[in-house]
């Protein structure tokens, strides 16, 4: 990985896929307001990479149901903060075969 850069994908923690679970609601939202039109009926984290900045970015491949996935790009700032994660972004219609990329 390059200074910077995000990590090579690897298969979802048990951290990953409940801090996912967590922020289930707030991913819908935001896809919703960005124009996406629909329900998460499964909501599994099923692979991550990260990105160390002023903490943590996680770009993580979610299974949603149907065979379809969304990438969500969750923000963890540092310990020190005191502030939980939060979803950045949304990318929705996503296949299994997308790779995890900056977005």
């Amino acid at each position: 990985m390059m200074a910077g850069g995000t990590s090579a994908a690897k298969e979802a923690t048990d951290e990953v896929k409940a801090m996912c679970e967590a922020l289930k609601n707030e991913t819908q939202e935001k896809a919703q307001a960005a124009g996406w039109n629909g329900l998460f009926p499964e909501f599994t984290a099923h692979s991550f990479s990260t990105q160390v900045v002023a903490g943590t970015n996680y770009f993580v491949k979610v299974k949603v149901g149907d065979g379809k996935f969304c990438h969500v790009r969750i923000h963890q700032p540092l310990p020190h903060t005191g502030a939980p994660p939060s979803v950045h972004s949304v990318q929705v219609d996503k296949g299994e075969s997308d790779a995890l990329e900056y977005f």
